[in-house]
């Protein structure tokens, strides 16, 4: 069972997927790259342009530094539009381990190469972790709330 996750993303969908993941009673550090969000949700625990209806609970940790998201977790999610994945996880490179597993949350393909995002993690990783997709239908809003998906 997973103990420590890592969210890298904190529009709606990895926003509601922290709150998911600490229901779980996973500890929870969600990534965020916009300085104006980073501050909101330090100081009022809202993400009010992407989830403004929801406040996280003090247990999940917010940081701007993927080595600090990445470090000591053994589950990565990572939930970013697709068009901004080779980016990130190229940045994300430097400090994914063999024994993490890495989650793709993200919809969609590359627009350029018509690459998945596991095809593109597995192109650019140093070193091969597990890596996982997790899709279907859901929205954010009912994730956040707790409510069922199918």
């Amino acid at each position: 069972m997973i103990k420590k996750a890592a969210v890298i993303g904190a529009g709606s969908w990895g926003t509601a997927f922290s709150l998911h993941l600490w229901r779980q009673k996973i500890k929870t550090k969600l990534w965020v790259r916009e300085e104006e969000i980073f501050e909101e949700l330090r100081s009022q625990r809202k993400n009010s342009l992407f989830l403004p209806e929801f406040t996280l609970p003090k247990d999940i940790f917010f940081t701007q530094s993927l080595a600090e998201a990445i470090d000591e977790t053994e589950a990565i999610f990572v939930a970013v539009p697709s068009r901004y994945c080779r980016k990130i996880y190229r940045e994300m490179a430097n400090w994914i381990k063999p024994y993490q597993i890495v989650v793709s949350l993200t919809k969609g393909i590359e627009e350029r190469t018509l690459m998945t995002m596991t095809e593109i993690m597995a192109e650019i990783f140093f070193v091969q972790p597990i890596l996982a997709v997790l899709s279907g239908p859901s929205f954010a809003r009912e994730v956040a709330a707790g409510l069922p998906t199918a």
